[in-house]
């Protein structure tokens, strides 16, 4: 969606960089960090992006039978790396926002509640990831420090 209000102004003026990994020492020299307001704003949706991700999946299929493609323009752009670099990484862990120390919620719990009304439980319990992860991104600022593209996993 880029940069239409107030609040967005705010987000991209904010130059203060925090750990990628929510709870990480950010004090060491080889620290990944990005930028604290994009964190802030991918983190208040990002849980719920990868629910309805994973809820659009048609039945009997799975995330791992489908590409996935993110894309987004100046503040979006930023978003949408944030959220590639933790898909890449972590797979589509709907037990959490965004890369945390501190142990996810089981990734499959509120699907089982929203959709099955009851509690179901994967043979995998790990993330589930596409098929492929592309990224395709239009005026996006630098979203993190040199750390944050070397572990960029696209």
């Amino acid at each position: 969606r880029g940069t239409c209000e107030l609040v967005d102004l705010v987000t991209d003026a904010s130059i203060v960089q925090e750990a990628w990994v929510e709870g990480e020492d950010i004090e060491n020299d080889g620290a990944v960090k990005v930028h604290v307001g994009f964190r802030k704003s991918l983190n208040s949706i990002s849980r719920k992006l990868k629910e309805l991700i994973l809820a659009s999946v048609a039945p009997g299929d799975s995330i791992t039978d489908y590409d996935l493609i993110v894309t987004g323009h100046s503040l979006g752009g930023a978003l949408s790396t944030l959220f590639t670099a933790d898909v890449g990484e972590y797979g589509i862990d709907a037990g959490r926002a965004l890369p945390q120390m501190e142990k996810s919620e089981p990734w499959w719990s509120s699907l089982a509640s929203n959709f099955f009304n009851n509690d179901i439980k994967p043979e995998d319990t790990t993330p589930p990831r596409p098929k492929s992860l592309k990224m395709y991104n239009y005026g996006s600022p630098r979203v993190g420090n040199k750390e944050f593209t070397k572990n960029l996993i696209l």
